[in-house]
C-alpha cells in the first residue's frame, strides 16, 4: 500500500493511504488540490498542487475527481449591482419577523 506523506497546519506531518486523499482539479482554471481529512485532528484539508505532483498521486491510485465553476459566475449580470443601502435593508428586512412572515404569505 501507498503511503503519502502530507501537512496538516495543526498536526504537521502526517501519514495517509491513496484511500484518504482525493486529487479534485477544475476543468475550467486546471487548478490542482488535494483534499484529505487529518487523521490526528480530524479537520478537513485541501493543499495546492503541481502539475507533477498531481501525476504521481493518480499514479498512485489516488481518486481522481474532475470539476466545474458554477454556471453563476459566467452568466451576465443584467441588474444594478448590490449596494451597501441593499444589504443594510435586507439586513433589517430580516430582523423583523412580521415582514418575513408576510413575505412568506405571499408565496403560499
Amino acid at each position: 500500500m501507498t503511503l503519502i506523506r502530507a501537512t496538516c497546519p495543526t498536526c504537521a506531518d502526517v501519514e495517509l493511504t491513496t484511500d484518504d486523499v482525493r486529487l479534485r482539479v477544475c476543468t475550467d482554471t486546471s487548478d490542482r488540490r488535494y483534499v484529505f481529512e487529518c487523521p490526528r485532528c480530524l479537520t478537513p484539508r485541501s493543499a495546492g498542487i503541481d502539475e507533477a505532483g498531481a501525476e504521481l498521486l493518480v499514479q498512485a491510485g489516488v481518486e481522481l475527481i474532475w470539476w466545474n465553476l458554477p454556471e453563476e459566475l459566467t452568466d451576465d449580470k443584467d441588474g444594478p449591482k448590490l449596494t451597501h443601502d441593499d444589504l443594510l435593508a435586507f439586513h433589517q428586512f430580516l430582523a423583523d419577523d412580521d415582514s418575513i412572515s408576510a413575505a412568506l404569505d405571499t408565496i403560499t
